[in-house]
């Protein structure tokens, strides 16, 4: 009997205990259920919220363009996350890879948080978007195109403050100077353009790189994580061109003319008298057989005067260096500068003196002008005139005298130690002889004339910024604040 009591018992806690197992086993099994679930509804929850925030940034995107007609409301409210302006990135441009051909422009956006990390942004007319684990991807394009050469990109910069939820976009005006003309004057070697390198300083910088080399053809991208940003080099096609031919110099495109007056070299020294003579020079700019005489007075309309000694830019009392500008001027414009040496009946001491291998001689200027010398008044078609550009070898050093400065002195930098000019493609120098008539530039070597220093002019062809016909680079610029809206939402979007 005590056996199968004991057997009896057993076999009931086993029961009991099986019952017990299989409860917890159930309780274990709900638990995870509901545990699965409530992860996946904070999954789905979480990216309906994302979504909603989404459409939210493609609203305010599409309705940026309408802020030109004035102030619209948008609506950007969420429970799960908040929105605000963040100012904290760069948009830098670098034509030819030279730095003093750059520009920086700030670049702000509207952000939106959520608490368990996510985040999206409306950043340079593009949407991004950075996930609770870190990824970083590309919502939507930014409007950046680059094709057969040509880059067009239309930038949005966001300002302002709002507490998020309903708020109020409006255009600002922008103090920056056009971004492209800012490019291009940096200096010799910015223009015409070869290439450009954008680089974007971004929280979202890889999306932007992996942006850069997916859609961008023909480019090179960089992606800097010590510097948190992505680059982009891209070729540059442009449709301007400026060209030297029968001394004068002519672009493709409507332009402006910058010439310059680097030096003149026309003087002689009486030994026995320690007088420095200063030959009479007068210029004339042409445009297309349009002259200006701005030279040294500043009125290009008065023409040579009666007396042409009033009209000297040898004088050693003007200031040597003269400038003066053609603007917008139709494509195939011919520009030349006409020279005129003078003999002298007269000269006067002008007062200043110059010191010459320890010999101080004292400058005489021409009072009243003889005849004229040598006048350049034909198109390509006298010797006296020499137009040279980029990569060309220049006339032997030589100068006439030892008062005199040689080509190499004149044009510094611009000429390498081979004798070779070092220019911008739209930079041409006119060098001129004025002592000597039908001369050849194979003989300016040594002293003596000929020495082609008598006059140096540079003349530097740019793009005309009232010209849309060389849209090789074209960067547009929107200044977008986004505020609160103080009048009760009444703008607010539905």
């Amino acid at each position: 009997m005590d056996n199968e009591t004991s057997e009896t018992h057993d076999r009931g806690v086993s029961e009991l205990l099986g019952l017990v197992l299989l409860f917890g086993m159930v309780a274990v099994g709900i638990a995870a259920i509901l545990l699965a679930g409530s992860v996946a509804v904070d999954s789905i929850q979480e990216e309906a919220s994302v979504s909603s925030a989404q459409m939210g940034m493609h609203e305010l995107d599409a309705r940026v363009g309408d802020t030109a007609s004035g102030p619209v409301g948008i609506d950007l409210g969420s429970r799960d996350g908040a929105y605000r302006v963040v100012r904290n990135g760069s948009v830098s441009f670098t034509v030819n890879e030279q730095a003093n051909c750059s520009a920086t422009t700030p670049l702000g956006s509207v952000q939106y948080h959520d608490r368990r990390g996510n985040r999206l942004a409306y950043e340079a007319g593009g949407i991004w978007r950075l996930d609770s684990d870190g990824g970083v991807s590309m919502v939507s394009p930014p409007e950046i195109e680059h094709r057969d050469g040509t880059l067009s990109m239309d930038l949005t910069n966001i300002s302002g403050q709002f507490d998020g939820g309903q708020a109020v976009m409006r255009s600002a005006e922008t103090d920056d100077e056009d971004i492209v003309e800012q490019l291009y004057r940096g200096g010799p070697g910015c223009f015409p353009p070869e290439n450009i390198t954008v680089t974007v300083e971004s929280r979202f910088y890889e999306a932007w790189g992996r942006f850069f080399a997916d859609r961008l053809n023909e480019s090179t991208t960089v992606v800097d994580d010590s510097t948190g940003t992505a680059s982009v080099r891209l070729p540059i096609d442009s449709a301007f061109a400026a060209d030297a031919s029968n001394d004068s110099v002519t672009s493709s495109t409507q332009f402006n003319a910058t010439v310059e007056l680097l030096g003149t070299e026309l003087s002689g020294l009486d030994n026995s008298s320690e007088i420095a003579i200063y030959g009479l020079t007068t210029f004339r700019i042409v445009a297309d057989g349009d002259e200006y005489t701005p030279w040294p007075d500043g009125d290009p309309d008065d023409g040579i005067a009666a007396e042409a000694a009033e009209d000297d830019v040898n004088d050693p009392t003007e200031g040597e260096h003269q400038s003066y500008q053609l603007t917008d001027r139709e494509q195939g414009t011919a520009i030349t500068v006409r020279a005129t040496s003078w003999t002298c009946n007269d000269w006067e001491d002008s007062y200043q003196d110059i010191t010459v291998d320890g010999t101080s001689y004292d400058q005489h200027r021409c009072e009243e002008a003889n005849d004229k010398r040598i006048s350049l008044n034909s198109s390509g078609e006298s010797s006296n005139l020499v137009v040279l550009e980029d990569g060309e070898a220049v006339p032997n050093f030589g100068a006439a005298g030892a008062e005199q400065r040689g080509l190499d002195e004149i044009l510094g930098s611009r000429i390498d130690g081979t004798g070779t000019l070092q220019l911008a493609p739209n930079e041409f120098v006119f060098l001129y002889e004025l002592s000597e008539e039908n001369a050849d530039p194979a003989n300016a070597g040594g002293s003596g004339d000929p020495d082609y220093n008598d006059a140096v002019v540079l003349v530097t062809i740019e793009q005309s910024w009232n010209n849309t016909g060389d849209l090789s680079i074209r960067i547009e610029k929107d200044q977008i604040i986004v505020e609160d809206d103080e009048e009760e939402n009444s703008l607010a979007v539905p």
